[in-house]
């Protein structure tokens, strides 16, 4: 059954949770979709990482098919880390797909979005554009009109991790608005087949307030006045879509509102390249201070044998001729690795060839390294004894990445399909072309809901 059009609502970082335990008294537009709909927890890429997992949702492949690996992706030819751009995307989003076929599509902060394709529509850039109080447009003066029709409008909470947390609440608060006013204002002016947004503010609320909402957060302090704020962001977003879904273009759409991934409690951080000096694969030729990033080290690169960039996962690359020993052998003692009390730690070491089908691997880490099923960041900077730190090297951070976000579908043949346990973030491509009644390709990643 084909619908007129499709309207994809993301919550960045949307925690099940949270959308589906906690808050769903306090989302009944969500909940609406649920009980007419289809719905459950959504599997998630590895890395569970908002670049690459936009990409693997809109492309319907893994990060080996999109060729991103996280946010920084190594530069070619270099040991140098950029930052990942709509022109790194090694496989064709729906929005490509749709405008070649004389479909209209509009985006707003769908990453990556920077720099804004060129597709049969318009589109907003996602928080990864250097200006996000005036992020680019395409065409770019569909900017003009956009900020005429929502003054305020910004593509991302600007420096959340240090902004005092009453302001930056009040900051994440005004953007949501703003974006659901902006997807409503497409709506009304083009009524595009496929509207996709992507709403970033959920994830900053998780990252700077979920230890006062969370009890069981290391950092819990009883009483604390901001306990309200991730929910007060969850509401906020469920306003905005029940504002949207009231809009006389979304009457007969068929509507997702899904997460790029999860969210849960930050235990704190692995010091993996301090690791890697003591265990021998990474050696200095002199002292570093606490802290001291990798680039600013002395490191002895003829005697190195690997190296990490951090995150929320670790990346390992091999250096010089014994790479795959190298490797391999960083894989095996990280299995035996102790936590900060001592007990052996969860860790999961990824070898990028044996878990993706796609195979644009060319800025794939050689290991890709999850510390205690993901509760703990991984840290790049040297010069530390201690492997171990509650402490963020970017800045205040309370929460990490979980591998499951949520996946909500009501429309046409996406109704009545209830709780599901089989959903996954590569089969919203397919749904999507299948709704749209566009063919899909045989030899994606994953498969529509349909």
């Amino acid at each position: 059954m084909r619908v007129p059009r499709v309207i994809v609502v993301g919550w960045d970082g949307a925690a099940p949770r949270f959308a589906f335990e906690e808050y769903a008294r306090d989302l009944p537009a969500l909940s609406a979709l649920r009980a007419r709909g289809s719905w459950g927890p959504l599997r998630s890429c590895r890395p569970p990482i908002t670049v690459p997992a936009w990409a693997c949702a809109a492309t319907g492949r893994d990060p080996g098919g999109v060729g991103l690996f996280g946010f920084r992706n190594r530069a070619p030819g270099t040991r140098e880390m950029r930052v990942a751009t709509s022109l790194d995307l090694r496989a064709e989003p729906v929005w490509e797909t749709l405008s070649r076929a004389g479909r209209t599509v509009a985006l707003l902060g769908v990453p990556p979005a920077f720099p804004p394709p060129a597709v049969n529509g318009v589109v907003v850039s996602d928080f990864l554009a250097p200006d996000p109080v005036r992020p680019p447009t395409h065409p770019p003066e569909f900017g003009e009109e956009l900020r005429a029709a929502v003054p305020g409008y910004r593509a991302d909470a600007v420096g959340f991790r240090a902004k005092d947390r009453e302001a930056l609440l009040a900051e994440i608060l005004a953007m949501v608005r703003a974006r659901g006013a902006a997807a409503r204002h497409i709506l009304r002016t083009r009524g595009p087949d496929l509207l996709w947004l992507v709403e970033i503010g959920v994830d900053r609320a998780h990252h700077a307030f979920w230890s006062a909402a969370d009890p069981g957060h290391p950092a819990h302090r009883s009483g604390d006045p901001l306990a309200t704020a991730i929910r007060d962001v969850y509401r906020a977003a469920d306003e905005e879509l029940a504002r949207i879904l009231a809009e006389p273009a979304a009457r007969d759409a068929a509507v997702i509102v899904l997460s790029d991934h999860g969210g849960k409690a930050s235990l704190g951080s692995f010091r993996m390249n301090d690791w890697l000096r003591r265990e021998g694969f990474l050696v200095l030729s002199g002292l570093a201070r606490p802290g001291t990033a990798l680039r600013d080290a002395p490191v002895d690169w003829d005697r190195t044998r690997a190296w990490a960039a951090g995150g929320y996962y670790g990346r390992v690359y091999a250096n010089g001729a014994d790479g795959p020993r190298a490797v391999e052998e960083i894989r095996r003692r990280l299995a035996g690795l102790a936590g900060p009390d001592g007990r052996p730690i969860r860790v999961e070491a990824d070898v990028p060839a044996e878990v993706y089908r796609g195979r644009n691997l060319a800025l794939a880490p050689d290991l890709l390294v999850y510390v205690g099923d993901l509760s703990w960041r991984v840290a790049e900077g040297l010069g530390h004894e201690d492997l171990w730190t509650t402490e963020c090297e970017v800045g205040a951070d309370d929460a990490v990445h979980d591998w499951d976000g949520i996946a909500v579908a009501s429309g046409g043949p996406l109704d009545g399909g209830g709780r599901r346990e089989d959903l996954g973030l590569c089969d919203v491509a397919p749904t999507i072309l299948k709704l749209l009644g566009q063919p899909v390709p045989g030899d994606l990643d994953g498969n529509s809901w349909i």
